[in-house]
């Protein structure tokens, strides 16, 4: 991430989608769908991403997330044009996503 945010790393959505935690935000909404009986309304649902996943998560929690990653030391800070930047490997911060939301919200 160049010059970005820590709690704007959008790839841990991707956490919040497969870690197994109850009462997921979920949205819903209607789309257009295309068939070859003609176009028709469908509706369509996915995980809240403008939102923390879990009502019970406070905004911006994807900081402290990328900061235990990046204190993991499998993380490089550093400046790239003038802007603090980071580079972290995505299945490596995935997994550690993964498992900070399930360690502290799974159901078992």
């Amino acid at each position: 991430m160049i010059g970005a945010p820590l709690d704007t790393i959008t790839l841990l959505h991707h956490a919040e989608h497969i870690a197994n935690i109850p009462e997921k935000r979920i949205r819903r909404y209607e789309v257009p769908f295309a068939a070859a009986a003609g176009s028709g309304w469908r509706m369509a649902e996915e995980y809240s991403t403008g939102n923390p996943v879990l009502s019970s998560l406070e905004e911006g929690y994807f900081a402290t997330i990328v900061e235990e990653f990046l204190g993991t030391g499998r993380g490089v800070c550093g400046v790239i044009g003038g802007a603090d930047s980071i580079l972290v490997d995505a299945g490596s911060i995935t997994a550690l996503a993964v498992n900070w939301l399930e360690s502290r919200f799974s159901a078992t």
